[in-house]
């Protein structure tokens, strides 16, 4: 095992790399074909040692204590178990949490952790426990990238559009502006010019907002144009005969 750890270090250990490469050891001994079609266990797989690695396994824990060694229960049943590793685990580590790692059973309770475990995000946990139950070779795998954060839209994208037009009466408009509703004059505002003015106009409130279809390990998020409620336009007059 101590063999298969140094070779799970190719970038530097310090340094700018160092996240990096921390996020590629764990990466590295999740079950999924990365040399040439085989898993980095199979590739590697040399000396009677790698042989105890390829019977080791992707699994879950609830941490019951943060140790060392890690005091923990299988994640399916109250099984207590200690989890032994050489690496700090990515996230925080506290009692309760989810922890998934490549693991080797040791006898009598004990089990010696591969790369570096991963703590679940709690915004995670139920698609990786169904991870667990459907496929739980690709359960650290996701562990590790999920959640994956999307924003939405509700209709169209929404951006930024800006409009330039003479007026013959600035003053006619901005007299109609402040007495129409809806419209709000800002006074916060510094504008381009000393005479400008600056209002804004509350549009139709959103009604509905219709969520994506749900994805394992994708939280979505309606987009921060979309969430102002109601969303804002906005008006600018200038007494020197344009308004944006």
């Amino acid at each position: 095992m101590r063999e298969f750890e140094r070779n799970l270090g190719p970038l530097p250990p310090f340094g700018p790399n160092i996240e990096d490469a921390a996020w590629l050891d764990t990466w590295l001994v999740c079950h999924a074909p990365v040399v040439d079609g085989r898993t980095p266990l199979e590739a590697w797989a040399q000396s009677a040692a790698d042989a105890q690695l390829a019977q080791s396994a992707v699994c879950g824990w609830w941490v019951r204590g943060v140790g060392p060694p890690i005091a923990a229960t299988h994640w399916r049943y109250e099984e207590p178990v200690a989890l032994h590793c050489q690496h700090r685990p990515f996230g925080e580590l506290e009692e309760g949490a989810l922890l998934v790692a490549r693991g080797i059973e040791a006898g009598l309770g004990h089990v010696a952790l591969i790369g570096r475990p991963v703590v679940v995000d709690d915004d995670a946990v139920d698609d990786v426990l169904a991870m667990l139950h459907r496929a739980p070779d690709e359960a650290l795998c996701a562990a590790l990238r999920w959640p994956e954060e999307r924003t939405y839209t509700e209709g169209e994208l929404v951006q930024q559009r800006f409009r330039d037009y003479t007026l013959d009466d600035p003053d006619a408009a901005i007299a109609l502006l402040r007495a129409t509703p809806g419209v709000t004059e800002d006074t916060d505002v510094l504008t381009w010019w000393e005479d400008d003015v600056l209002f804004k106009v509350a549009a139709p409130a959103i009604q509905e907002v219709t969520r994506p279809p749900a994805e394992p390990g994708v939280v979505w998020t309606l987009c921060e144009e979309d969430t102002t409620n109601p969303p804002l336009l906005g008006a600018s007059p200038s007494r020197a005969r344009t308004a944006n």
